[in-house]
């Protein structure tokens, strides 16, 4: 009877310390909202162009590149299809996305020629 209260008492301090443990513990979070390699995500304004078998969604600036990529995939669907031997239900989504990236002449110089440029 002696043993059994001594190993509920271990198993009973045991649950105490591993359930208070996660309190005690202190995780290592990134809270920081600056520095130069932080990632800025932009909101996108989305707007859609739908030909007879594709909806093309596409962000500002993208209307005359969603008209080509729809133009092109109408186009190409009759052979995809058979190709695959499985026709379109409904209409199939194709999302377009124009991304401005602003590039610093010295990184610019780097991505083409692989040197870093000298001062």
């Amino acid at each position: 009877m002696d043993m059994q209260v001594n190993s509920l008492r271990l198993v009973f301090s045991f649950l105490i310390i591993a359930a208070g443990l996660p309190f005690l513990s202190h995780a290592q979070v990134n809270t920081v909202d600056y520095g130069k390699n932080r990632i800025q995500y932009k909101k996108f304004d989305w707007k859609f162009y739908q030909s007879p078998n594709f909806n093309t969604y596409f962000n500002q600036g993208g209307l005359e590149l969603a008209k080509f990529v729809a133009q092109v995939a109408e186009d190409e669907l009759p052979s995809v299809q058979s190709a695959v031997e499985y026709s379109l239900q409904r209409s199939a989504n194709i999302i377009v996305i124009i991304i401005m990236m602003i590039i610093k002449p010295p990184t610019l110089v780097w991505v083409l020629t692989g040197k870093t440029p000298v001062a």
